[in-house]
């Protein structure tokens, strides 16, 4: 009998995966469009701007003895956006006409609406957009009879940074709960005693972040802070209510009332030491915590980009 010899073949590759980018538009009023499926009736054409870097405005000192210029620092200025977008139907005149009325409904300049940009792995950016013009848009057809248009809109995005999703962390005294579990980190709790507690977060963003904190009863104080700048709370919150220290520059406030809201009353003339402190992008910071009580505190922010991805 004859010998076979054999050798095992090694399967082929599997094949590249190329499924693009997927734009969405979700109007002020929770319309949502999806931009960059031409089967949805409102599609992306080449000659978009605003995935990319925002306008940097570089701070600059000059000197009549020294050549050159010292650089000071920068700051990010508006973001413009620009879409060429086709608006089509192929169900009739009057199918189009609603579709692109109500599409241009999303359109209110005194309101913003959200441009999302979602990866191919699912993680998605958003940036918030206010309409600026049409360009004084000319129609060289009946777009109602052939149910079909091009438009050129310009936006303005007053905060320029692509935002990422939401990073929220819990702490609990007493009980083993999960420190910002939602990006895979350790386990992380406090005592119910007045002791101070730290554990260790990286912001992903490109920018420096804040952070917004919800203290919840029953506690007699609380402290938390960022990097050893922290934020007193010196006095108590009963069970069923809870205080949120907002410390985004927009806000930089701290609002108490029932935990399912609505927070009225003022606390931030009631804070002891107060310390809004940025989080900063691409370096480990450690989050610190003492309480008295038996609350909970959860810490929430989200990521800042330069681009869409």
């Amino acid at each position: 009998m004859g010998v076979i010899f054999g050798g095992i073949l090694n399967p082929p590759a599997p094949p590249v995966s190329w499924s693009g980018l997927e734009m969405r538009w979700i109007g002020w009023d929770d319309s949502e469009w999806i931009l960059s499926d031409e089967t949805h009736g409102s599609v992306m054409l080449p000659g978009v701007r605003g995935l990319n870097m925002p306008p940097i405005i570089h701070h600059r000192a000059a000197h009549a003895s020294v050549p050159g210029a010292r650089w000071r620092g920068n700051s990010v200025d508006v973001r413009e956006a620009f879409w060429p977008i086709q608006i089509y139907s192929n169900l009739g005149s009057q199918d189009w006409i609603d579709k692109d009325r109500a599409f241009w409904k999303t359109m209110n300049p005194t309101k913003v609406g959200t441009w999302v940009v979602i990866q191919p792995d699912g993680k998605r950016r958003s940036l918030k957009l206010r309409f600026v013009d049409d360009g004084d848009q000319t129609f060289e057809h009946d777009a109602s009879n052939e149910g079909w248009t091009n438009y050129g809109i310009t936006f303005a995005a007053e905060q320029p940074y692509w935002e990422g999703e939401d990073i929220t962390g819990l702490w609990q005294a007493g009980s083993q709960v999960p420190f910002f579990g939602t990006s895979g980190g350790p386990a992380f709790t406090i005592s119910p005693g007045n002791t101070l507690e730290s554990a260790k977060i990286t912001n992903p963003g490109d920018v420096d972040s804040y952070v917004v904190w919800r203290i919840y009863g029953p506690i007699s104080s609380a402290t938390v802070g960022i990097n050893g700048r922290n934020i007193v709370v010196p006095f108590s919150i009963p069970a069923g209510e809870v205080l949120e220290i907002d410390t985004r520059p927009t806000g930089q406030v701290a609002m108490q009332g029932p935990a399912a809201g609505p927070l009225t009353v003022d606390k931030t003339p009631s804070l002891g030491a107060i310390d809004f402190a940025p989080l900063p992008a691409d370096v480990e910071s450690e989050m610190s915590l003492a309480m008295t009580g038996t609350g909970l505190v959860t810490a929430t922010f989200t990521p800042l980009y330069y681009r869409a991805w």
